[in-house]
């Protein structure tokens, strides 16, 4: 394997992180190139397009729709004229009535789909109708593609999606998944799409919400024993092939609206049974842990660290017995 290319991560600010942040990490383990991810409560995207402006060979951009009724579509435009390889989706994005989902076809962009779980299932035959329409759509499932039982991938819509040419998956939030659902779920995945149509995807900085490491993500996939040519295809070559083979020219100028302008705003859970915090503190969380001597650690060590540093003593203190 001659890279390792992360096919989903979040940078931005305030929410998530800035690029020094996500290399600090992504170097740990060899990462070469990244597809940086806008997110809806933080589209950070003339950021986000600067970072691929100067660093071309190393970094493409997702956009997010923004805006309310017919000016999402039309932020769609903007972003994939500004140099956006594709647009991240979700349910109310795949429900739209104002033709997001065409939009992005039609200005040659990928679609990819990091729904609630039920999205790519629920709008599976509008997929395959819409790759079907538009001959060089590409629909790329985020989060394995949303893990459900296997028997939805056995026929049907959601098989004929899944097996179609130019369906791909991105495998990431490996810890948010229940195991007994999502190994059988992934081995399924491997049949119906194959190696050529899986990546990888670190889902950083939330999966260090999860106290999870981009080492511990990565080497995930060794249970399924991958092949040297499987793996060369899932953590490199079809990430490769997808977004950085296609040419893109930046042009900040073409973002012809505000993306902060309706924002949604909603807290960032950092922990796995939802504690919210306010998102800046997120983005600065990250921020310390990278510039602190823990951050070989999980995330979770430095947040121990300064809670101990800022928390009180118990005004009750077990005794003896009680401790543990």
């Amino acid at each position: 394997m001659t890279e390792l290319i992360d096919a989903y991560a979040h940078v931005g600010r305030p929410r998530f992180q800035d690029a020094d942040d996500y290399w600090h990490q992504a170097a740990r383990i060899g990462v070469a190139r990244a597809v940086f991810s806008a997110f809806d409560s933080s589209p950070d995207l003339d950021y986000l397009l600067s970072l691929a402006a100067t660093a071309p060979d190393r970094v493409r951009v997702l956009g997010v729709p923004v805006g309310s009724g017919r000016e999402r579509r039309s932020s769609v435009q903007s972003q994939l004229a500004a140099g956006a390889v594709g647009i991240r989706l979700g349910d109310r994005d795949l429900a739209s009535v104002d033709g997001i989902l065409d939009a992005v076809a039609e200005s040659a962009g990928i679609a990819f789909v990091c729904g609630s779980g039920l999205s790519l299932a629920a709008q599976a035959s509008e997929l395959v109708d819409y790759l079907e329409h538009y001959g060089e759509a590409i629909v790329l499932g985020g989060h394995f593609a949303s893990p459900r039982q296997v028997s939805a991938l056995s026929e049907g819509p959601v098989h004929d999606l899944f097996s179609h040419p130019r369906f791909y998956a991105v495998l990431s939030r490996h810890g948010a998944f229940a195991p007994d659902v999502l190994v059988p779920w992934t081995e399924a995945l491997i049949d119906v799409s194959g190696w050529r149509h899986l990546m990888w995807g670190s889902e950083s900085p939330v999966l260090h919400w999860r106290n999870e490491t981009m080492a511990s993500a990565a080497a995930w996939i060794d249970k399924f024993s991958p092949s040297a040519s499987e793996r060369d295809a899932f953590f490199s070559e079809n990430a490769r092939a997808l977004f950085f083979d296609r040419p893109t020219q930046i042009r900040i100028e073409l973002l012809d609206f505000d993306p902060w302008a309706s924002a949604p705003v909603f807290p960032a859970t950092l922990w796995s049974n939802g504690v919210p915090v306010r998102q800046d503190i997120a983005g600065r969380l990250i921020q310390s842990w990278n510039d602190s001597d823990d951050s070989s650690l999980p995330l979770g060590a430095h947040l121990e660290q300064l809670l101990n540093r800022v928390l009180p003593e118990l005004r009750n203190p077990a005794s003896p017995i009680d401790a543990p």
